[in-house]
């Protein structure tokens, strides 16, 4: 077996080292036309430098290439590791300047990164560098207000403090060329009102380029410098609260009287920190304010709200307020006021109180409208009788009305007291009990001394006698009485 192996390798040697040798080529040749080498264009960025000696020259770029594009070699397998970070393309401002500024031509020196370098086989760019046109002006700073637009509006449970908004800074620094200057003619920050509140009250706001028709510059060149502003607003909260008084001070003119205060306003709106205003529900004018001493006309009279605000709160409104006080000429009126509106203080159940006329007369000062819109009913009064007997008497009465009615003196009328019917009754009862008593008292004694002597038997006769009398008396007595009251009753029925 070895031999047999050992002869089919060493026979024809010349003939199998061919046949290796064409397949190697045939190997080599599919591989190569599988990857093969192709042309790839890359687009590099232009970085110049050395502008700011330009702009220390008082020049400035106006239009400039930013891009070139290269022509690069790869293998088909490598294509895509080929990028534009394998170049770096830059121009030099400061160098090739001459006098026409508005076309200049600056080298650009391309170079390889060294990345890849084994990748590219060929890159067909000039080596030593094209030549680009750059076009310049002369440059120009100038020194702007910066105008701040107001859009929107805060909550409206909120209000801006009256300083209003805080813009800094408030003057930028524009440059750029100088043929671009003759249509710039403001620069403009615009802020949305809106956007406010207590938690947010600052903002950073961009600038922007305006002609003379307000549309915007859309220009690289003209640079800003910042190119931002920083506007603050002091929001405060708002709360609308209303007007009190506390009444007026001073008296009036004789005959005259004040009817009313009315105001110009209602409410007024406060601003100030939400802790502060929520313990303000209104605003109380006092007396002290509204003097109308002497006064025999309505006064007019202007006052400012902010010395009666506590401390942090504001008048977001107008603080003046008008207040008129109407004074008026007062009338008098007499009212008959009838028995059944007295109130007898201290009366006695066995007494009767009658006003000798019938009704009491009341004198009231006030307002002519007044005087004719009040009822009779309204009036009460009230006397003290408690000290009081029977007959007649003068009897001072308190008045109790409206308030806005003076009484102008203390009314007065002739009262009569009498006994009432019951009492008359229970007053006869109770004396013929008595007499009643005596007569049973004197016969048990006359019957338990029997026995005695007879001289005490007529003096006891004789006391009965006059216990008999006396009882005579009283009845006649008590029968004067009926007949003095019986008159007066009729006395009284008559006066009535």
């Amino acid at each position: 077996m070895k031999n047999k192996l050992k002869k089919m390798l060493s026979t024809n040697i010349a003939l199998k080292v061919a046949s290796l040798f064409l397949a190697f080529l045939l190997w080599l040749v599919v591989s190569n036309s599988q990857n093969a080498i192709q042309t790839k264009s890359v687009k590099v960025d232009i970085n110049y430098i050395n502008e700011e000696a330009l702009q220390e020259a008082g020049y400035i770029v106006t239009s400039r290439q930013t891009s070139i594009v290269i022509t690069v070699e790869m293998r088909k397998n490598d294509y895509y590791k080929v990028t534009a970070d394998n170049f770096i393309a830059t121009a030099d401002l400061s160098k090739h300047m001459g006098e026409d500024l508005s076309s200049q031509l600056v080298k650009v020196q391309v170079e390889t990164t060294g990345e890849e370098e084994n990748v590219i086989k060929n890159w067909n760019y000039p080596k030593d560098g094209p030549w680009i046109t750059v076009k310049m002006d002369e440059l120009q700073t100038k020194e702007m207000e910066v105008e701040l637009v107001q859009t929107g509006a805060v909550d409206n449970s909120y209000v801006l403090n009256k300083e209003g908004l805080t813009m800094e800074p408030q003057t930028v620094t524009v440059s750029g060329p100088k043929s671009e200057f003759g249509s710039l003619t403001a620069v403009k920050a615009q802020v949305d009102l809106a956007q406010f509140s207590p938690e947010n009250t600052e903002m950073t706001l961009p600038l922007a380029l305006y002609d003379a028709n307000n549309n915007v510059i859309e220009s690289q060149n003209l640079i800003l410098e910042p190119s931002e502003v920083v506007v603050r607003a002091g929001v405060k909260q708002l709360k609308e609260v209303s007007i009190t008084f506390e009444g007026v001070s001073g008296e009036p003119g004789a005959g005259y009287g004040y009817s009313q205060i009315s105001c110009d306003t209602t409410t007024i709106a406060l601003a100030g920190l939400k802790a502060s205003l929520a313990e303000i529900s209104s605003i109380t004018i006092p007396k002290d304010a509204l003097d109308i001493t002497g006064a025999t006309q309505t006064l007019e009279k202007e006052i400012d709200i902010t010395s009666y605000l506590p401390n942090g709160v504001e008048v977001y409104s107008n603080n003046i307020i008008t207040v008129e006080i109407v004074i008026e000429k007062l009338e008098t009126k007499t009212y008959q006021v009838p028995e059944s509106q007295i109130n007898w203080i201290g009366k006695q159940s066995q007494y009767v109180y009658r006003i000798s006329s019938g009704s009491v007369s009341v004198k009231l000062r006030a307002f002519e409208e007044d005087l004719e819109g009040l009822d009779i009913s309204q009036i009460q009064l009230s006397t003290d009788v408690s000290g009081l007997g029977v007959g007649t008497h003068t009897a001072a009465f308190t008045v109790s009305v409206s308030e806005g009615f003076s009484v102008l003196e203390e009314p007065t009328a002739r009262l009569q007291v009498t006994l009432s019917k019951d009492s008359d009754s229970s007053v006869s009862s109770s004396e013929m009990s008595s007499e009643k008593e005596e007569v049973e008292n004197t016969e048990s004694t006359s019957n338990t001394t029997s026995s005695s002597e007879s001289s005490s038997s007529q003096e006891q006769e004789s006391s009965k006698q006059e216990d008999s009398d006396g009882t005579q008396s009283q009845e006649s007595s008590s029968q004067d009485d009926s007949s003095r009251e019986t008159v007066s009753n009729d006395e009284n029925t008559s006066s009535e």
